[in-house]
């Protein structure tokens, strides 16, 4: 009775198939893993968006807009690196920080801006302090709080013709 084996080119061939379709499960695999690595940055910017917008948002809801011996709300049209990068600064009610006693206070100075950092990106800084003196003046130093900002900049309405403005 003979016995059935496998010749060396069937084992070569089996093994060379095996690392053929190996080879493309991997290239699939790759593919995947930056298909979801380039998903997750771009998920990223959007939620970072979408905190500082809401950051922003509860800042300026408690806006103080009344006379406090000068302006408590002024923005100014400024560019840093070559590129937009307005700051904000306004007083506001909203809850927003603590005093150096830990009470809340009733007003807050509160400031946005962009400085140039490493390559063509701006960081946002923020600071938020009791407000204490004139409004606007604060020397408190500020916080970045996202680093990869391609510009800020703001209009505002003039509320007698009714048009949007820059700073």
């Amino acid at each position: 009775m003979r016995r059935r084996a496998f010749t060396l080119i069937e084992v070569l061939l089996a093994v060379a198939l095996t690392a053929v379709v190996l080879a493309m499960i991997g290239g699939i695999l790759l593919s995947v893993i930056q298909a979801s690595e380039s998903v997750e940055k771009q998920l990223a910017s959007e939620k970072a968006g979408y905190g500082i917008l809401a950051t922003m948002r509860r800042d300026l809801t408690g806006l103080y807009a009344y006379d406090l011996g000068s302006l408590s709300f002024k923005g100014v049209d400024d560019t840093a690196g070559g590129k937009d990068a307005d700051t904000l600064n306004f007083v506001t009610t909203a809850d927003v920080t603590d005093s150096a006693d830990g009470s809340k206070p009733k007003l807050v100075e509160v400031g946005y801006r962009l400085r140039a950092e490493e390559g063509e990106v701006l960081g946002l800084y923020r600071r938020a302090v009791a407000l204490e003196g004139d409004p606007l003046t604060s020397g408190e130093s500020y916080t970045r709080i996202y680093g990869r900002l391609q510009s800020f900049n703001l209009k505002y309405m003039d509320p007698q013709t009714k048009e949007w403005k820059d700073g």
